[in-house]
């Protein structure tokens, strides 16, 4: 709560009361699983086109040479998907693991796709900080076009294996 504070600006945020009071409410159903939502997939796959138009924003950035607003579409993006994986983490595997753990074949494949959507969200989120931090200039602007247009490409592949792999395997 206090990072998101900070970077809002509001440096002097009163903590929350306790650590439940800072968590987002999930739907819960007996013994605290997450309970299904008819529309979680719908969000998340809006979640990846709002992602990858943020992309294809700040790749015309760049090509326009407007390295300020590529740092803030980058921070834009950064703030994105953090929360979206969040939201995939918190809703879309907690309802899902549980449902699926005596499936060992369905259980591996989550497992494996889980530990790739881990490499390629680490890989992402290298780069846009990378980029934050030291954003692309006129000197910067060929290596940052060639790093970002890699990372959009990890982050399409991340997109479609959600959508066409896992997305499928979440029903009542």
């Amino acid at each position: 709560m206090r990072l998101f504070s900070r970077l809002l600006g509001r440096r002097n945020a009163e903590p929350p009361e306790s650590a439940a009071a800072a968590e987002p409410e999930q739907p819960a159903t007996r013994a605290g699983r997450v309970a299904y939502d008819a529309d979680l997939i719908a969000a998340l796959e809006n979640g990846h086109r709002e992602l990858l138009r943020i992309c294809s924003a700040v790749q015309t950035a760049a090509a326009e040479s407007r390295y300020d607003d590529v740092q803030h579409l980058l921070t834009h993006f950064n703030l994105a998907f953090q929360a979206h994986v969040a939201m995939e983490n918190a809703r879309f595997y907690a309802y899902l693991q549980p449902r699926i753990a005596h499936n060992a074949e369905a259980a591996d494949l989550i497992a494996e796709v889980r530990r790739s959507m881990n490499e390629i969200g680490y890989e992402v989120l290298k780069v846009v900080d990378a980029y934050i931090a030291y954003p692309p200039t006129h000197l910067t602007e060929v290596q940052f076009k060639y790093d970002f247009e890699h990372m959009t490409t990890l982050l399409a592949s991340r997109v479609e294996k959600l959508e066409t792999r896992l997305y499928p395997l979440y029903r009542p």
